[in-house]
């Protein structure tokens, strides 16, 4: 049916994409022996009956495996795994012997065998809708994601619109800028094409792509990478026609499995949550064996010489070992770190910080360096007249300006807003003229009907530095480079002195003045002379470029600063990250003094700054010594930086350890997005190439939004240290508690009792704890180190303060068996509110009521701890329940635990401030 096949093709696309060999080409060494293999053609692409046939041949454009998998098979897995099999077991086996310990005879006791076993399999159940939602919203995301991906493909002679997955091999698909390739083809036309490959190779640099026929024609060798195009890669400049010779399944890139969504690395969080999870659950797997070696030992040797009901003594043995199995703190910790992770989405943006990479966000509390263009980020990309610099620098304000000497003032008016470039045609306004005519507005001056006194223009030119007007033959208003108005003005207009002549003494002085004003921003000069032209042919001697009187024996009248205003956000947000351990750095397309200035203004610059050209910084990278990798870390300010220049600067300071936020506008920054830990993307100025590449997109294009959302970041990992002191001082208290009363006598709680107690540790301290305000102590401390970041030696003084208080109360009370569980609860409650502070603070009523779910959890508690104990009867072991006494002391002892933390946290606290003192005089 083709002259090529399905192997045939693949041989050929994977040499393009691993090796330069064209050995696969020695047939196909022409656009047109592809285009009559696959029966296709550059000019009018696939006919009807050609589609179809290539479809049945090379197959379609759409993933494999995308069916949904049934409930019955899923249900299936879940009730055939090992686990479940035991548990399963167990109760039954636990139930079977309360059956017989009451003769077959229905009593309260079999309550707690079926509530467990029935818990068990809602369980399972529950896990198994939870894996049908999960897959089907898989399917769900797939088919929204492939629906939204269209193409321009020729066909039958004319160009159609269609989805991606409708393409088939031997389709001609057009090329233009910004395009994703979703196939993986040949380039069979092409003007001036390149291609991101970053995707595929990681290189990030940008790929010309040629024809067959280019390379022929220019005498190049044949290599299959400069004529084949790739699934996953982008166009970034240019525009061609591409023939599909492999979809779906045969696409190289789902072939060979190298999609970077599917194979990146578990984040730093991630990983510590997975490490502390793994030791919980190792403690609580020896704490368990342990418990179940003694109470089987007393079964045996003890009971056998009681007077006890052995099969219902060994079926509370069976309940109770499963429920300390079923308990699971670690995944706990886990969906608290996800339902953490929605959270802090939803609050982000409402910081104007809209997350498109989840694994961005979870890096971004480890950033300690920030790379920044100061453009539309730091100013606000709005060019003002900052000041007038005449015998002095001063801001010019209307009436400031109604002082000036009335020849003064026209003259000023002359040159700084009659002598404008403004063309009302094409509407072109110039930032420089924007912010003159604000000016004029802010002073207030009428300049209409001089302006139909101009006779002649002059516009600014790169050789010229100038922009001239000449107002009724007699008056020539100039303004342009600081500089060159200087040199060629022979008198100044001082307010002081009236206009003097420029001597050197003169001269020196305005020259010291215009070094202070360039480190502020940019200045223009303006200057007048008045010279009689009627007998001048001034046109002629413009358009001949001789007209020279605008360059010669100017009056000087001052300089104006134009600046680009900081946002009023600015200032403090750079300081909140140097307060956070956070170093601002600015890289700019803009000239060092301009930079400077802005660094300066916002604080970035400190005394020992580095300001860089990109030019010097590439030739320091040229060095490769470590010492100049070294200097990078103290660059505040690139200047005249191009995309390679940031896109190295991420690189080096990332091979020196550090984590790297990059926040950019424009197309030619997506290598350096790409590469950051972190990219920022502008909402409102940047370019759309810019917030596809990024993880985060600045909806306002504030900087400031950027501290914000750090700050909630780093709350997302004190969110995961409250749970984990909070479930580690319960389990391990607990399991101490447990082993205790299994080795003296009686196990202290039931079995229905442990669930409850899971239940306020899995669930509702997820809930309480998640809802806290952040910390005023994360905008003070330094980016927390990628290890040990969780398991602090807060986290552990906070664990040894509040275990050792409930081991100790609950032993008191180790005869009444009612009052532990109800005193365990009760300081479990107390424990909430303990375990939401995590850096030691003495006020753990900060913030409590900011939270109503808070609150309202630890009430929900209580509530339901009042009605199991009051009215659990048999069935939760708390029969009669407890007297008013009894609940105002388990109330008291609770309430004691808060006491208890707050007191030993001014002596550990003190303890700490005295070795550091020490350490200081040291």
């Amino acid at each position: 049916m083709f002259k090529v096949s399905k192997e045939k093709l693949q041989q050929i696309l994977a040499s393009g994409l691993f090796s330069d060999y064209q050995d696969n080409l020695i047939e196909f060494n022409s656009t047109k022996y592809f285009e009559d293999s696959l029966k296709s053609n550059i000019q009018e692409g696939l006919s009807d009956n050609a589609i179809e046939q290539s479809q049945q041949e090379f197959g379609v454009n759409w993933k494999e495996n995308q069916d949904s998998i049934s409930s019955l098979k899923i249900f299936q897995i879940v009730l055939l795994k090992p686990k479940s099999i035991l548990f399963l077991s167990l109760s039954s086996i636990a139930f079977i012997f309360k059956y017989l310990s009451t003769n077959g005879i229905y009593t309260n006791e079999w309550i707690e065998s079926l509530f467990i076993f029935g818990l068990i399999f809602l369980n399972l159940i529950i896990s198994g809708f939870q894996i049908k939602y999960a897959d089907e919203k898989k399917i769900q995301n797939l088919i929204l994601n492939e629906s939204s991906k269209y193409v321009i493909v020729l066909r039958n002679g004319q160009e159609c619109s269609m989805n991606a997955k409708d393409l088939v091999v031997g389709d001609v698909v057009i090329l233009k800028e910004n395009d994703q390739i979703y196939v993986d083809g040949l380039i069979v036309e092409q003007n001036n094409l390149y291609i991101d490959e970053s995707f595929l190779t990681g290189e990030q640099k940008f790929i010309h792509k040629i024809t067959l026929e280019d390379a022929v024609e220019s005498q190049q060798k044949i290599q299959l990478q400069k004529h084949l195009l790739f699934a996953g890669t982008q166009v970034v400049e240019g525009s061609g026609k591409l023939l599909v010779l492999a979809v779906g399944s045969q696409i190289q890139a789902n072939k060979i499995q190298i999609n970077r969504l599917q194979v990146e690395k578990k984040t730093p969080i991630l990983q510590a949550i997975e490490k502390i999870s793994y030791k919980i659950d190792k403690i609580g797997f020896f704490g368990t064996i342990f418990i179940i070696f003694i109470l089987l030992t007393r079964y045996i040797f003890v009971y056998s010489e009681q007077n006890v009901n052995r099969f219902s003594t060994f079926s509370n043995i069976l309940n109770l070992i499963i429920v300390l199995k079923s308990g699971n703190a670690s995944k706990a910790i886990i969906t608290h770190f996800y339902f953490q992770i929605a959270q802090t989405v939803k609050l982000m943006l409402y910081q104007q910080n809209l997350v498109r990479n989840i694994q961005q966000l979870e890096i971004l509390p480890f950033m300690d360096s920030i790379l920044v263009d100061q453009t539309g980020t730091l100013t606000q990309n709005r060019i003002v007249v900052d000041s007038f610099m005449n015998d002095t620098i001063e801001e010019l304000t209307s009436s400031q300006f109604n002082l000036y000497p009335q020849e003064f003032q026209q003259a000023f008016i002359d040159s700084c807003f009659i002598n404008k470039s403004y063309d009302p045609e094409t509407e072109y306004e110039s930032n420089i003229e924007q912010a003159l005519v604000n000016f004029s507005k802010k002073i207030k001056v009428n300049i209409e009907e001089r302006l139909k006194q101009v006779t002649q223009k002059i516009p600014f030119t790169c050789v010229r530095k100038i922009q001239t007007i000449i107002i009724n033959n007699n008056r020539i208003a100039v303004r342009g480079s600081a500089e060159h108005v200087l040199n060629w003005s022979t008198q100044f207009y001082s307010q002081k002195n009236g206009i003097i002549a420029i001597d050197k003494v003169i001269k020196d002085n305005i020259e010291q003045l215009l070094t202070e004003l360039c480190q502020k921003g940019r200045i223009i000069g303006i200057a007048y002379r008045d010279v009689d032209l009627l007998n001048e042919n001034v046109e002629e001697l413009i358009e001949n470029n001789k007209f020279e009187y605008d360059r010669q024996n100017l009056t000087l009248l001052g300089f104006l600063l134009f600046v680009d205003p900081l946002r009023f956000e600015t200032i403090s947000a750079v300081q909140g990250f140097k307060q956070a351990g956070v170093k601002v750095v600015i890289v700019t397309e803009d000239n060092s003094t301009s930079a400077k200035s802005v660094a300066i203004k916002a604080g970035i610059m400190s005394s020992n700054s580095i300001v860089m050209e990109g030019s010097d910084f590439s030739q320091q990278l040229r060095g490769k010594t470590e010492n100049s990798k070294k200097k990078v870390e103290d660059i505040s300010v690139l200047s005249r930086a191009r995309p390679q220049d940031k896109y190295n600067l991420v690189k080096v300071l990332q091979e020196l350890g550090h984590v790297v936020g990059v926040c950019c506008d424009g197309t030619n920054d997506n290598p350096a997005l790409a590469q950051a830990d972190i990219g920022y993307s502008m909402g409102i100025a940047g370019t759309e190439a810019a917030r596809k590449t990024s993880g985060i997109i600045l909806l306002d294009d504030n900087f400031n939004s950027i501290f914000k959302g750090l700050i909630f970041t780093r709350n997302l990992i004190d969110s995961i240290k409250r749970l984990v002191q909070y479930q580690i001082t319960s389990q391990f208290s607990l399991m101490i508690i447990l082993i205790i009363s299994a080795v003296i006598g009686e196990m202290v709680i039931s079995s229905l009792q442990f669930i409850w107690i899971n239940l306020i540790n899995d669930l509702f301290s997820t809930f309480a704890l998640s809802y806290c305000t952040p910390s005023s102590q994360l905008k003070y401390q330094n980016p927390p180190n990628k290890t040990g970041f969780i398991f602090d030696r807060f986290i552990l003084i906070h664990i040894i303060i509040l275990s050792v208080y409930i081991i100790t109360v609950c032993i008191i009370f180790l005869n009444e068996s009612l009052m532990i569980f109800n005193l365990f609860v009760m300081i479990t409650i107390f424990n909430l509110i303990n375990s939401r502070m995590v850096y030691l603070e003495f006020n753990i009523f900060h913030g409590f009521f900011r939270s109503w779910i808070v609150y309202t959890t630890i009430i929900l508690i209580g509530l339901l701890q009042f009605v199991i104990v009051q009215y659990g009867g048999p069935v939760m072991h708390t029969f009669d329940g407890l007297s008013l006494k009894q609940w105002f002391v388990c109330i008291a002892i609770g309430l004691g635990s808060v006491v208890w933390r707050s007191i030993a946290i001014l002596i550990i606290k003190s303890i700490i401030m005295r070795d550091k003192e020490k350490l200081k005089v040291n």
